[in-house]
Parts: C-alpha cells; sequence; structure tokens
C-alpha cells in the first residue's frame, strides 16, 4: 500500500514545491515592484542639485528623520516616573503619583540620496499608553492612547520637516470613578500637525496641531508647540554614559492659552541599536493635566524617572 502511494506523494511534493517557488518570486516582484514605484515617485517629489542623483530605498531604518521630543509628555516610549506634585487640581488625589508608559515608534521606509541615508523623506508610525497612578500604583487615576502616523522630509544637513495625523483618546481609570463619581467627558483630539526642526549641536523645533476630531463641546482645535533641546553622546573622558537637556512648551486654544512647560534633564545610555535609547533624569512641568480627561486642571510635578525610546520592531 506505502508502495503505491510514494508516487502520488512525490508529486504532490514535488506540486508544493513549485506553487511555494511562484508565490515567493510573486512576493518578490510585488515587493520589487514597490520599491520601483516608491522611488520612481519620490524621485520626481524630492529636489536634488543636479538631474543624475541616484536615490535609493531602506525598508524599517533604525533612526529617525524627525526624532521624537524628549520633554513632550505625549511622546510614545517605555518610561517608569514617580512624581511628587507641588500643584494638584484633579479631586481626591494624593501628591505621590507613580507615572507609567508603554509605547515606541516604527519608521516603516525612507527613501533618500545614493550615500546620503541621513537625508530623504520617511514615513513613520507611533504608537503608546501613559497613565497615571496614585501612590504605589495602587489605584489608578487616567491614562491616554496615542497613535501617530506622519511623512518626515530632510532636505539637508540640519533642517527636517514632518506632516502628519496625531491622534488621543484619554480615559479615567474605574477605581477613580468609583471613588469620586467622576465620569468622562469623552476627551478625544485628532489632530493635522505640521511641524519643523532644526538641529546642529542643539535642535530647536516648533509644531502646529489642527484638531479635525474632537468628542467634546470645551475642546477648541489650536495647538502649538515649541521646544529647545541638547544631547551629548559622551561626557569628556567618560564613556559611554552621554547627556541630555530639553525643554518643551506648549498651548492650547482650549485651555485659554496658557503654556504647559516640561524641563527634562539628566543621563543617557546608548543600547545595541542606533535606534535606541535609555535616560534617566530628573523632570519639571508646570501646566495643565498631561491627562486629556483632566485638562481643565493646571497641576505642577517633581519628577524622577528613566525613559527608553525603542523602535517597535528593533526593541522587542
Amino acid at each position: 500500500m506505502e508502495s503505491s502511494l510514494r508516487p502520488a506523494q512525490t508529486l504532490v511534493g514535488a506540486l508544493t514545491d513549485a506553487l511555494q517557488l511562484f508565490q515567493d518570486n510573486r512576493v518578490m516582484r510585488r515587493l520589487r515592484l514597490l520599491d520601483d514605484v516608491l522611488l520612481a515617485v519620490c524621485g520626481l517629489a524630492m529636489p536634488s542639485a543636479g538631474a543624475d542623483v541616484e536615490i535609493d530605498l531602506i525598508w524599517v531604518p533604525e533612526t529617525d528623520l524627525y526624532p521624537a521630543y524628549i520633554a513632550d509628555l505625549h511622546q510614545p516610549r517605555f518610561a517608569l516616573r514617580l512624581l511628587s506634585t507641588t500643584r494638584r487640581d484633579i479631586p481626591k488625589t494624593s501628591g505621590a503619583r507613580l507615572g507609567t508608559a508603554v509605547g515606541g515608534r516604527l519608521a516603516v521606509f525612507r527613501i533618500h540620496p545614493q550615500d546620503r541615508p541621513e537625508r530623504g523623506f520617511e514615513l513613520a508610525l507611533g504608537a503608546g499608553i501613559s497613565a497615571q497612578w496614585e501612590e504605589r500604583g495602587r489605584d489608578g487615576i487616567g491614562w491616554d492612547g496615542v497613535y501617530r502616523v506622519f511623512g518626515a522630509w530632510k532636505p539637508g544637513a540640519h533642517l527636517a520637516f514632518k506632516l502628519g495625523i496625531h491622534h488621543v483618546s484619554s480615559h479615567i481609570v474605574d477605581e477613580y470613578i468609583e471613588n469620586t463619581g467622576r465620569r468622562r467627558i469623552g476627551y478625544t483630539r485628532e489632530e493635522t500637525v505640521v511641524g519643523a526642526n532644526w538641529s546642529g549641536g542643539w535642535r530647536a523645533y516648533f509644531e502646529a496641531g489642527y484638531a479635525h476630531l474632537m468628542r467634546s463641546e470645551l475642546q477648541e482645535p489650536w495647538r502649538l508647540e515649541v521646544g529647545l533641546e541638547h544631547e551629548a553622546d559622551r561626557f569628556p573622558g567618560i564613556a559611554p554614559v552621554g547627556y541630555f537637556a530639553s525643554l518643551d512648551a506648549q498651548t492650547h486654544q482650549e485651555s485659554g492659552w496658557k503654556w504647559s512647560v516640561a524641563l527634562r534633564v539628566g543621563l543617557r545610555f546608548p543600547l545595541r541599536h542606533p535606534g535606541q535609547v535609555l535616560r534617566a533624569g530628573l523632570e519639571f512641568y508646570r501646566g495643565r493635566s498631561p491627562l486629556g480627561e483632566f485638562f481643565q486642571a493646571r497641576e505642577s510635578h517633581l519628577a524622577f524617572g528613566s525613559g527608553w525610546e525603542p523602535s517597535m520592531l528593533w526593541g522587542l
């Protein structure tokens, strides 16, 4: 019986191998076609000094053409912070809190001039969750979920631009609802964002967002953000530890154009992949609550903690 089935098994195996080879070739052809289309489109869209400049494509680059703002509390990252609030307008909360965050970014592809991979056009994604808890994390207060999709263009060594969508949806933790009776206002904000930054030792940036999706009647569309930051790979004569200093300031139309200011300073520790860095240090914040559901509350805090900014792909 087995000998009579052997020719059929051989035929099925050969057909399976042929089908797999066909599928593999088809996938490769589609990938090559996608490469060609992207290169052609961006070759037309990207200005160059001469007509003979050639461009190249990188899938999932490990670095960013437009990096995340270090002192922006809403950037997707992994973080753990111990907060001591010096002003708190959120009712029935303690002065000692725990701040947590999980998230990261993924640069999908980059199209760049050959021999200049640090320039060009890039499509990037980001997503994360940030939360605040009462002391020792016993009871939660609230959490915000964010995602971002944007294109970045860096035409030269110092100047970069971005255009994209930023979305935040804010929530109140069940324990806080049970303890206070507070209900959600439904804070959701989805913005169209334009930004620009200049880097050369120091980095300065400006960003403007206009919310085209809002769930609460208390919200208003406009937001502005500016910042200044500096990073060094190492202290003089000390390796591999570096340092950073960063300032971020934001103002919202819905908050009466009052400024919210965050300052972060500390040490940075490079990790194995170029797109990853671990930072630890001090944070000072004064402004509207970082939790969207409580945006009408004004708060100030001092914090100590660490943050890890991985690529979603390489960091896991």
